[in-house]
């Protein structure tokens, strides 16, 4: 297996191009796990050959020490034979940056030679200020075996060079103890006791661990050294700083998992390091065993202070996987997933009609989201709706498309829908909505024809509110918010300002219908505070304004949760928030995830909590318990569904109350 390039050598663009896209690949997470040959190919000459080089003792030299030379060494050749020296660099140093990373399992050494390092080697040979690379490229974790395709290569390269304030970089750059002691044979110490030679060793040492060391704490490791700075001085200095440098990058170092989830598609581990240092670690995965023979791989990656970084795993098969990320043999995280196989897919209940305010109705207009309801009971589920060419808008952008995709993995009621918000024109036409699973067995086919039926009027002031509600309760919660934002008030102004610029409403004024608006966003959402827009409306400045208030809690999600791994019965910080569209069964957990707020409370505190539920203007659940706040650290104000009495769809009202004040107030609407 390889990978190819194609390039037109005529054209400097069509070199260039061809550079930027080899640097890329060399840079990918994909290639550091599944490191192959580069093919480079001319558009009109094929596969690159010796003879497109005008000038051939690069490759002479090459030839020498580099049991197998391919395409990509003749390209690398042919960019150093046009004086390209920037873009030979660029590619050494991604080269040396890749094989440090890899992991040397990876790496196919069946022809004799290392992947790359004969690249570095040519750029090296031409342009000595870049031989650093060679060392650089070195990975001291490779097994004993590696020694022996790498010291020929990097003895031979000082045997012709000879030691240079240049190539001194192949040494110092070097982490690798055996490889180190093999050139220092090559003279060396005779070497480092020229004048002026030692200090530009030490700033060599500086350079490379940039800030990490200065001067002065260099010179200080070479105080008890002999006065002639034998090989065996340098290296137990080089020792010092190493052992140095990891405790340093131990000690400091912290690391903090955001976010887990898997699924029989995807494993994901969102996680951010506490470093001193950009600092090298290890990613190690545990796996069922794969088509390789393999039951571990790992790889390294760089990571920097306080950057969020992301595993995606795709798993070949069920069984369990586990992701250790260790700095120097340490391991800072270690999470598992199990991953259970696949289950029968199978779909019933298909509906066609508008879903808005979480409600599936029957077909009116296309003004609202149309398509299709359905119900998965298991199984993974993959769509696709054919429609006439709209136009879509996008961010900064717009296509024209005929077709939208989507996927469905777990059990539940799922809406495949075209929002009209989403496009700039839409019209009537046929609509095509398939279904398959993942052996791509056709499902479902079904073919609508759509158009706008005559929008039915309203007639009194109480059916206006009542549609004035459907249409803000739909908006509010379009997006799940967590709580009230910028989103939620733009989306809300945005739809009630294109109706009253219609005239829609013909018994009730606007400024009613802002504060019967205001008055419901109060209700649904714990706090109003912070998002008004000085652009907007007076009428809805002035009565947001009136409900702004100081918050005394801070809603974080809200949901049905399960349980973690370490869950125990009546400590409800192990749960986890499951899933956005809720439905509940009996053992369910729902509710609100929240902090205090500190300026307000700074201890913990007593308070008293309460669910409710409403239909048909009677309370059909209504449950008070106390339990405490803690201030310092996240709460759940969780309700158990134990009975199937409480299996009841539509809000739920959660309210905590401290000293008969109430400080939050949050609806949770439930689709049973």
């Amino acid at each position: 297996m390889s990978i190819k390039i194609s390039v037109d050598l005529n054209q400097y663009e069509s070199i260039t191009r061809a550079i930027e896209q080899w640097i890329k690949i060399l840079k990918s997470d994909y290639y550091l796990n599944n490191p192959k040959n580069i093919i480079i190919e001319d558009i009109t000459q094929g596969i690159l050959k010796p003879d497109v080089l005008k000038r051939s003792y690069l490759y002479n030299k090459s030839a020498e020490t580099i049991p197998s030379l391919g395409s990509d060494l003749v390209f690398i050749l042919k960019i150093i034979e046009i004086e390209m020296e920037e873009e030979a660099s660029d590619i050494a140093f991604a080269m040396s940056t890749f094989l440090k990373q890899v992991d040397y399992n990876l790496l196919n050494t069946q022809d004799g030679y290392i992947l790359g390092l004969d690249i570095i080697y040519a750029v090296s040979t031409a342009y000595p200020y870049w031989s650093y690379c060679l060392g650089r490229a070195i990975n001291p974790n490779w097994p004993k075996e590696s020694q022996e395709l790498i010291i020929p290569i990097l003895k031979q390269y000082i045997i012709t060079e000879k030691w240079t304030d240049d190539t001194l970089g192949v040494f110092i750059y070097c982490d690798q103890e055996e490889i180190r002691k093999a050139l220092s044979q090559l003279d060396l110490k005779f070497f480092l006791n020229l004048p002026k030679k030692l200090k530009l060793f030490k700033n060599l040492i500086v350079k490379k661990h940039k800030k990490d060391l200065s001067s002065n704490q260099i010179e200080s490791y070479f105080e008890n050294a002999q006065k002639d700075y034998s090989v065996e001085d340098i290296q137990d200095v080089l020792k010092q700083l190493s052992v140095k440098k990891i405790n340093q990058v131990q000690a400091q170092s912290k690391a903090y998992v955001l976010e887990k989830s898997s699924s029989r598609e995807l494993i994901h581990l969102k996680y951010m390091l506490v470093l001193p240092q950009e600092t090298e670690v290890t990613i190690k995965i545990e796996h069922p065993i794969n088509e390789m023979g393999e039951e571990m791989t790992k790889h390294k990656v760089t990571c920097i202070d306080g950057q969020i970084n992301n595993i995606r795993l795709c798993p070949h098969c069920p069984g369990n996987y586990t992701i250790t990320i260790l700095i120097k043999g340490k391991p800072l995280i270690k999470e598992r997933f199990l991953i259970e196989d696949r289950a029968l897919t199978k779909i019933k209940d298909v509906k066609i009609g508008n879903y808005y305010a979480y409600d599936f109705v029957p077909f009116e207009n296309m003004d609202k989201p149309f398509g299709i309801e359905f119900t998965i009971e298991s199984g993974k589920v993959n769509g696709l709706i054919y429609h006439p060419r709209f136009i879509k808008e996008l961010f900064n952008d717009v296509v024209e498309t005929d077709v939208e995709q989507c996927t469905y993995v777990n059990p539940g009621t799922y809406h495949m829908t075209i929002n009209p918000r989403d496009f700039i024109n839409y019209e009537k036409g046929f609509f095509e909505f398939l279904l398959w699973n993942e052996k791509e067995t056709e499902l479902l086919y079904r073919t609508v024809f759509f158009e706008n039926k005559n929008p039915v009027p309203l007639n009194s002031k109480e059916e206006e509110l009542e549609f004035i509600e459907t249409l803000a309760l739909e908006t509010f919660y379009k997006e799940d918010p967590k709580r009230f934002n910028q989103n939620v008030l733009r989306g809300t102004i945005g739809e009630f300002e294109a109706l009253f610029h219609k005239n829609y409403f013909k018994f009730c004024t606007k400024e009613e219908i802002i504060q019967y608006l205001v008055t419901l966003a109060d209700g649904c959402f714990n706090s109003l505070n912070g998002y008004l827009p000085n652009h907007v409306d007076l009428i809805w400045q002035n009565e947001i304004k009136s409900k702004e208030e100081p918050s005394k809690t801070e809603v974080l999600n809200y949901g049905v949760y399960e349980k973690a791994d370490n869950f125990i019965e009546g400590i409800n910080t192990s749960l986890k928030p499951q899933k956005k569209y809720l439905k509940i069964k009996l053992g369910s957990y729902f509710g609100i995830s929240y902090n205090l707020n500190p300026f307000w409370f700074k201890e913990d505190i007593t308070i008293s909590c309460n669910v409710s539920l409403v239909k048909d203007g009677r309370k059909i659940i209504d449950e008070t318990w106390n339990d405490i706040s803690f201030h310092n650290k996240k709460n759940q104000f969780i309700y158990r569904v134990e009975t199937k009495e409480e299996l009841h769809g539509g809000w739920w009202q959660f309210n905590l109350y401290y000293q008969n004040e109430c400080i939050l107030n949050q609806y949770i609407k439930v689709e049973n």
